[in-house]
């Protein structure tokens, strides 16, 4: 399914938050950065398949992730604030139909 059929799914009454408009923002962290705050992957929540490692698991996401977003925000490095602001101003970017 291509990201704009996705997106019109996830639109459609019934399927939760994703009803009416909404843009997919992907935060994209890299590697490196996502095997530092994942030290405990049950205590986090992180579910993998059965022998799959976390870097199999970035990597398979990462791909779709970026497929189906409409907006990516890089936040390596960035403070929590930094973050909230990047995805501020390319949404607001995005709707005055100027594309980072």
């Amino acid at each position: 399914m291509d990201s704009h059929r996705r997106k019109r799914y996830l639109q459609q009454p019934g399927h939760g938050a994703f009803s009416g408009s909404a843009e997919i923002v992907y935060l994209k962290v890299s590697k490196e950065e996502i095997l530092k705050r994942l030290k405990d992957i049950r205590e986090r929540g992180v579910v993998l398949r059965q022998g799959e490692t976390i870097e199999e698991m970035y990597d398979s996401r990462s791909v779709l992730y970026g497929k189906y977003a409409d907006i990516t925000v890089t936040e390596d490095g960035f403070s929590i604030e930094d973050t909230v602001q990047a995805v501020v101003r390319s949404l607001s970017d995005q709707h005055s139909g100027n594309q980072l």
